[in-house]
């Protein structure tokens, strides 16, 4: 029951993203190129704008959430909507907060549209990172925990900001 569902959240999002970039037109060479070029350097940032909890609707993001990929580290700071099936021990544990140093990344490349899997191994909660990535740089998040329902967020992909700026660059 719950591949079906991850099935169907991944198929929304793809679609949903599919529809997004169609409307505005974008030179999806030219961009593809660059994003292409941020996803295999792994010095890039993933800006969440909504999260979409299983069986919720999706919640609009007004505080700057992010994940972010710098070379041997991924970092996540977002907010968590859902069902957890243990409650969290300290409190940076409420939402998909970690920094990983120990970790694979998987990148596939289909018609101008990348998924990168990446698996934390020093983490508690986190199982499994699919972040899918079109040309424009619009992306979908989805974020598998061995203790929480899955969820997804939708943003944009960007440039990582420098070390020691925790702010989003925009």
């Amino acid at each position: 029951m719950h591949s079906e569902k991850f099935t169907l959240v991944i198929a929304l999002c793809t679609w949903i993203f599919t529809a997004c970039s169609s409307s505005q037109p974008v030179d999806d060479t030219r961009a593809g190129v660059q994003v292409k070029d941020l996803l295999k350097s792994k010095n890039y940032q993933f800006k969440a704008h909504y999260a979409t909890p299983q069986g919720g609707r999706q919640i609009l993001l007004t505080t700057d959430y992010f994940l972010r990929v710098s070379g041997t580290r991924v970092e996540a700071v977002l907010p968590y909507f859902g069902e957890a099936y243990s409650a969290p021990i300290g409190p940076g544990e409420a939402g998909v907060n970690f920094t990983s140093s120990n970790f694979s990344y998987d990148i596939e490349e289909n018609k101008n549209r990348w998924t990168i899997i990446i698996g934390p191994r020093d983490t508690r909660d986190v199982q499994k990172l699919t972040l899918t990535v079109t040309g424009s740089g619009r992306a979908s998040l989805h974020v598998n925990s061995n203790y929480k329902q899955a969820i997804t967020y939708s943003g944009s992909i960007m440039k990582a900001p420098k070390a020691g700026n925790k702010h989003i660059t925009h």
